[in-house]
């Protein structure tokens, strides 16, 4: 009788176990066309990890109320808290630089000769930044050395790793909105955004004196 018991119990705490499990399969790209692989999923509260294939696909076994986290070089890291849906498409949003390039490159995520294609030609397919609360917060996942400092009335961009108390006035980067340089880019909305480049050291050139503190370059949509 207590063997059958605790039988009984052992099966009916599986079936709790399993019943607050689930899978989760998804497909992973970029620009909304390239199948990106060895993407590296992870779930936070089931402490389980799984990479793409080669065609972009996964399975990963996550709790009922978890969170995957999606990680590639050379683009934007991704946290998705998961809802009712099992089956997931995830674009991730590609870091426009040298850097990434090679990563991305290195990586085996997409081929060199796509990444070209892609970054000359769909760009605007890529970026999606309406998740993101304000101009300043895109800015800041371009470019992770990117700080927000009020000034004058005015948020000013400084790209430094010291923090806030070396800035010094006129050190601030250039704001470029669709062409035109601007002082205010506050009343640009996320869902506006089309690209976002930073331009640093030499890649600057082209502004000459101004762009000596780094350039930001936005294109709206519309």
């Amino acid at each position: 009788m207590v063997k059958s018991l605790m039988l009984v119990f052992a099966l009916l705490g599986a079936l709790q176990i399993n019943a607050q499990e689930r899978n989760i399969s998804g497909k992973i790209t970029a620009f909304n066309t390239y199948q990106l692989k060895g993407v590296h999923v992870s779930a936070k509260k089931a402490k389980t990890e799984v990479f793409t294939d080669s065609e972009g696909n996964f399975q990963i076994k996550c709790k009922q109320k978890d969170a995957l986290k999606i990680q590639a070089k050379g683009f934007e890291t991704q946290v998705l808290k998961l809802d009712n849906e099992n089956v997931l498409k995830i674009n991730l949003i590609y870091i426009d630089n040298e850097s990434a390039f090679k990563s991305a490159v290195e990586a085996q995520h997409i081929s060199e000769s796509d990444l070209e294609y892609a970054v000359e030609n769909l760009m605007k397919e890529n970026n999606d930044y309406s998740r993101y609360k304000d101009i300043y917060e895109i800015i800041q996942s371009v470019s992770p050395l990117a700080r927000v400092v009020n000034d004058g009335g005015f948020n000013r961009i400084y790209f430094t790793s010291r923090g806030p108390n070396s800035f010094n006035a006129g050190s601030h980067a250039l704001l470029v909105v669709d062409g035109i340089i601007t002082e205010d880019i506050s009343t640009v909305l996320p869902i506006q955004v089309a690209t976002v480049n930073v331009l640093i050291g030499t890649e600057a050139a082209m502004y000459g004196v101004r762009g000596g503190n780094g350039v930001i370059e936005i294109e709206r949509k519309y």
